[in-house]
Order: C-alpha cells, then structure tokens, then sequence
C-alpha cells in the first residue's frame, strides 16, 4: 500500500488544499494480480491559525458596535437636550439582533474565503 500526500515535504500538515492517492495490489503475484487506486482532496484548516483570527475578528466587531450605540445615544441626547423621549411601541418587522447576526456572519465568511485564497 503506498499512501502518498502531494505538496507535503515533511510530516506536518499546513494551511492548504491537499490531495491524498492511494494505489493498492492485491491478488498472488503473476496469477492475477490487480490494482486498485483511488484519488480524493481535502482541505486542513489548522485552529492555530484560525482561532485566533476568529477571535481579534470577533472582538473588533462587538467593538465596533459598541462604539456605534454610545455615539448614536450620545447625538440623541445631543439633540434632544435631554428631554425624554417617548418611544412608541415597536414596529413588528426584522429584529436588530437577526440583521447583526447575519452581518457578523457574513463578515467572517468572507473573512474566511480570504483566507482560503491567500494561503491555499
């Protein structure tokens, strides 16, 4: 059985898209003796790497949002010299937290992808 792993040079497996063969003989030699192969991909995405991406990721976005609340109270209160303002029930429709969540998703997918193209 020969197990082979193109692209790799030493033991350790990086960031990438890698491809795996596997060829096997079977049968009694010279008799009637057949082989058999087979070829599959595959990517390794190592968490030391992706880890600590998601996380500085994660962190830049709830601080982002974070930033951007204080700053739309602050201009409120701004504007309405601090007078109270009344809120109205809320409109039935998307929620805050679902449009956050989808964006925050969609951010670190894309975060993702990029790097799958800079390191494949």
């Amino acid at each position: 059985m020969i197990l082979n792993l193109c692209g790799v040079t030493d033991n350790s497996l990086r960031f990438g898209r890698y491809e795996a063969r596997l060829s096997l003989v079977y049968g009694q030699e010279g008799v009637g003796q057949s082989t058999m192969s087979s070829e599959t991909s595959f990517w390794v995405l190592p968490l030391e790497i992706i880890k600590p991406a998601a996380i500085t990721l994660g962190v830049l976005l709830l601080g982002i949002y974070i930033f951007i609340r204080l700053y739309v109270r602050r201009k409120m209160y701004t504007v309405t010299r601090g007078r109270r303002i009344v809120r109205r029930p809320a409109r039935r429709g998307t929620s805050t937290f679902l449009i956050v969540s989808v964006v925050m998703l969609s951010v670190a997918a894309v975060f993702l992808l990029i790097l799958l193209l800079l390191f494949a």
